[in-house]
Order: structure tokens, then C-alpha cells, then sequence
């Protein structure tokens, strides 16, 4: 811990000038300010560290995240539950975590009526091709595990299948581009669009586009990265090798 301390005078306080009396009480105010200031420092930074730890061992853990099993959806004044499975939160690490994450974490803006099944089924008409027909199937898939109130574990990886194809049909198309921005060649689509090939912040960036979200990225030791202009925060955890969802906002 950095303390502060204040010059002493020589001097007995009761034998000091008036001048020098203010002088040193200031000091001190001075003295007892900075040591907040640094203790507040200290804590904050105490505070990032456990984060970054408990955030590094949640991307790694197996076990299913001990928060929020089942989860609500309200299509009435009634609520309905959907039982997530139980690697909802702590994605498996199979190389499909990006997508998978990303899928999940769609589902539960879903779940919070932040994502609506008939906006989704409104971007059909804007696209076309592979991308339009990747789109429907999204769009069909989140409607029957709304209406069936549940998320098999073949409905997961069907979502991350998806989501992988969908932000290959989008990367491999020169129009969904601006003059200057970087485009795919065709061997990385091709590679990309295969099983458990990682996925990062192109497929992302394709999703944001296409789906109208942002993508939170928290890594424990570099800043925050955001993907996407607008709609819904889904918040992804990321440590070098491995997609997580974070739970919520």
C-alpha cells in the first residue's frame, strides 16, 4: 500500500507562526486527500484483478455456471419457463465457441424481449442468396425453442451451425463491403465455413451487420472491445483461445 507522509517542522506546532500553523494544516488535507485518492487506486485495482481471475477460470471451468438454470419467457401476463442447458453459460470449448456463444447469448436478448422473432423474420427481405436462406433458418430455429420453451443440446449446435454459415454467406459476398474495408478471399470462406474452425471478430462483425446487435468483448487483460452500431448488448468473454457468455449485460 503507498502512503503518504507530511514533513514534519522542527519547530513546536504551538510555537508556529499563523502562517506557518495554515501552512501545515494544509499540507495535511493535501496529505489525507492523496492517501484516499491512492487507497481508492488500490482498491480498484484489486478489484480489476479478482475480475480478471474469476473471469479467466469461468472460460476454462467445465462445470455449468451456477446461475440462472431456467430463465423466463412472457408471451402473456402468464410466464412460461425454458430450460436452458446446463453449459448455457460456460460455453464447451470445441472449436465452435464463437458461434455458439454468440447463438446463446442471442437467445437470452430473445428471452429479454430485447430481440423480437418478427424483426428478425422482417431482415429476410434485405437479403438474398445463401445469406437470406441462413437467415430463415435462424429465424425458424429461435421461433420453435420460443414455442417450445426449450434448448436441446442438437438446437445448440444447430444454432452455432448456423450463425456460422449465415456470417460466411455474408463475409463472401464484395457488397456487404465498403471501398477500403477488407475483403475475404475465397480459400478463407471455405475454410471458414467448416465444423469447429475458429471464429472471431469477422464472423462477429458479420452477425452485428446482419442481425442489428453488438457484441461485447471482455478480455481479463486488454480493454473492452464493441462490435456493432447498434441494437442489443450480448456479452461474450474471450481470453485468447476460448468464447464464453457472459450472463446478462
Amino acid at each position: 500500500m503507498r502512503e503518504i507522509s507530511v514533513y514534519k517542522h522542527s519547530q513546536p506546532y504551538q510555537n508556529q507562526s499563523v502562517e506557518v500553523k495554515r501552512q501545515v494544516a494544509s499540507d495535511e488535507r493535501m496529505a489525507r486527500a492523496l492517501q484516499t485518492q491512492y487507497d481508492q487506486e488500490d482498491k480498484q485495482i484489486k478489484s480489476d484483478r479478482v475480475y480478471a481471475e474469476a473471469l479467466q477460470a469461468s472460460l476454462y471451468s467445465d462445470k455449468p455456471a451456477s446461475v440462472a438454470k431456467r430463465v423466463f419467457i412472457s408471451d402473456s401476463f402468464k410466464p412460461k419457463s425454458i430450460a436452458f442447458p446446463q453449459d448455457f453459460y460456460t460455453i464447451k470449448q470445441d472449436g465452435n465457441c464463437c458461434f455458439r456463444s454468440a447463438g446463446h447469448g442471442l437467445l437470452e436478448a430473445l428471452v429479454r424481449k430485447e430481440v423480437k422473432i418478427e424483426d428478425l423474420r422482417g431482415k429476410l427481405t434485405s437479403f438474398n442468396g445463401d445469406c437470406k436462406v441462413q437467415l430463415r433458418k435462424l429465424v425458424d430455429l429461435l421461433e420453435r425453442c420460443k414455442k417450445n420453451n426449450a434448448l436441446s443440446s442438437q438446437d445448440s449446435n444447430d444454432l452455432a451451425s448456423i450463425l456460422r454459415a449465415l456470417a460466411c454467406a455474408y463475409n463472401e459476398n464484395p457488397k456487404n463491403f465498403k471501398k477500403g474495408e477488407y475483403l475475404f478471399i475465397p480459400q478463407e470462406i471455405q475454410e471458414m465455413k467448416k465444423d469447429k474452425v475458429w471464429g472471431g471478430y469477422p464472423e462477429l462483425h458479420a452477425l452485428s451487420e446482419i442481425l442489428e446487435i453488438r457484441f461485447n468483448i471482455k478480455h481479463p487483460k486488454y480493454p473492452i472491445s464493441l462490435i456493432g452500431q447498434k441494437g442489443p448488448l450480448i456479452s461474450l468473454g474471450y481470453n485468447g483461445s476460448h468464447y464464453s457468455l457472459i450472463q446478462g449485460k
